[in-house]
């Protein structure tokens, strides 16, 4: 058991080290979001998936692990129940990690939200700001755009964007 116990160990170490990295990447997503550098943000989004991808093999592993020790099969528990199959005196070395694993996934999770929000309000202005410029939705017929998208010559009020798209 205290073989499988150092493994198990090692994995969630391996764990913590990819939400690591995981959080500097949405980092760096936020970053690219920010400064609307799109070549970045898609290598960024490459770097996040290939990391998703190897905490689920971790996940796998240690899931194997534990159906091989604790005979749990066909199942897939959470972390709290399967840090509870682990006998109580090899446990004491797990929990550390495990709630170290557990405030990293919580930030991750805040930062995925946290960048979605910004990308959401990001899209609402943007929205908002073509609707002022093409007075669209005001039911007046002085609008900037005729309806087949050409700019009306006598437009009034101040244009910022006084050109055919």
């Amino acid at each position: 058991m205290q073989d499988t116990v150092q493994g198990l160990e090692a994995l969630l170490h391996r764990k913590i080290m990819l939400y690591q990295e995981l959080i500097a990447c949405l980092k760096e997503e936020r970053n690219s979001l920010v400064n609307t550098d799109m070549d970045a943000l898609w290598g960024t989004a490459e770097k996040k998936q290939a990391i998703v991808q190897q905490i689920e093999t971790i996940r796998d592993q240690l899931m194997a692990a534990l159906s091989r020790e604790a005979g749990v099969s066909g199942e897939d528990p959470s972390p709290d129940h399967w840090l509870s199959l682990v006998p109580q005196p090899h446990r004491s070395c797990l929990e550390k990690p495990y709630l170290t694993l557990m405030t990293l996934k919580a930030d991750v999770r805040c930062r995925c939200e946290e960048n979605k929000r910004f990308v959401e309000q990001s899209l609402a202005f943007l929205d908002e700001l073509i609707g002022i410029l093409a007075n669209a939705g005001t039911g007046g017929s002085d609008g900037i755009y005729s309806n087949d998208a050409r700019c009306v010559e006598n437009a009034t009020g101040n244009l910022l964007l006084h050109r055919e798209v």
